[in-house]
């Protein structure tokens, strides 16, 4: 069946459990994988269990026309549900997918057992949603991008929350510069908080500024997945640093700005002042999104010899400096060193 657009939210707050399948897709991706995330925790499902969850894609239909439904027949650790994560893309699903879901359908209903689809450019017309949709024991969530007054009204939602509130113009122009994935749109908009805290009114000037400097708030991504040992995620942020046009040298600077702030507030905690006043003292306007993971790099970092961390990254400006056509991966290299010892540290 199919959940219509004013009930979804509601479903995803408490959903029912009688069904099998559950189906997200829709042109607006971003909102899908909201409304999916939302979902899992309204189940209370944990999706980093290896033993009560799987994690399939596209591809491994294609290899294994079985794979799918033996995954939702195998029996459960613990008595708990069986959770199946399918990733699809693309509309033109070959033959080969739609006779394995058709399959894994008439075998419905399987007690204990849930399976997600997140399907990604998937138009509504598709074969698969009008199959998923007549089976009683599915559900096909669709979400779709909003009409201009829909995503103004999203906007101002969003901010009144932070009771922050946005001049008419502002809010034209922001509206107009959001795209259509309400996962980019939301991460924008935080983005636009962090960047004008702790002003209380976004002007237009503002949102103007964002979009010619909006690095910022990619720096701050870049530094603290640095100094919480994330790899992956400094990987992820140095490439989209990059891209936006910032050099290796002007992004250096900023890391050993926050590297000097970081060494401050861990020079107070360690000296038996709480967490809270040792952000106050080293970063006073530090934004609200923010400040969790600052809290997190202050406990990893606390115990490290952060002083000599910010002399290497001097030392690193030179060398940068004089080697010029591998500034790049001399940075990458070394702050993903830095990921290293916050890592061995923990």
């Amino acid at each position: 069946m199919k959940i219509k657009d004013s009930n979804i939210d509601r479903f995803i707050l408490k959903p029912d459990g009688s069904f099998n399948l559950f189906l997200f897709t829709g042109t607006d991706y971003g909102l899908s994988c909201t409304r999916f995330n939302n979902i899992i925790s309204s189940f209370k499902i944990d999706l980093d269990d290896p033993f009560n969850c799987s994690k399939l894609e596209q591809k491994d239909l294609e290899k294994n026309s079985t794979v799918l439904l033996d995954d939702a027949l195998t029996v459960s650790f613990n008595q708990k549900d069986r959770v199946i994560i399918l990733k699809l893309y693309g509309d033109k699903l070959s033959t080969n997918i739609m006779n394995t879901i058709k399959v894994l359908l008439k075998n419905f209903p399987i007690e204990n057992t849930k399976i997600f689809i997140l399907a990604q450019n998937l138009s509504s017309s598709s074969a698969l949603i009008k199959l998923i949709s007549e089976n009683k024991y599915s559900v096909v969530i669709s979400s779709y991008q909003k009409s201009g007054g829909a995503i103004r009204n999203a906007i101002t939602s969003i901010l009144s929350i932070e009771n922050v509130t946005i001049t008419d113009d502002a809010l034209n122009s922001l509206s107009v510069s959001l795209g259509d994935d309400h996962l980019n749109s939301i991460r924008k908009i935080e983005s636009i908080l962090s960047f004008i805290y702790p002003k209380k009114i976004i002007s237009y000037d503002d949102v103007e500024k964002y979009s010619n400097d909006s690095s910022l708030i990619e720096i701050d991504n870049l530094v603290f997945s640095v100094f919480s040992g994330n790899k992956i995620g400094t990987i992820k942020n140095i490439d989209a640093l990059y891209l936006s046009g910032l050099n290796s040298i002007e992004i250096l600077k900023a890391v050993i700005r926050w590297s000097l702030n970081i060494k401050i507030a861990c020079d107070i905690y360690k000296s038996g002042k709480n967490i809270e006043q040792a952000i106050q003292v080293s970063t006073p306007y530090i934004f609200w999104k923010i400040k969790p993971k600052f809290e997190k790099s202050i406990k990893l970092c606390k115990n490290l010899n952060l002083a000599k961390i910010i002399d290497r990254l001097l030392t690193l400006e030179n060398k940068m400096k004089l080697f010029h056509n591998v500034d790049n991966a001399l940075l990458s290299y070394s702050l993903l060193g830095i990921t290293n010892l916050i890592n061995r540290n923990d």
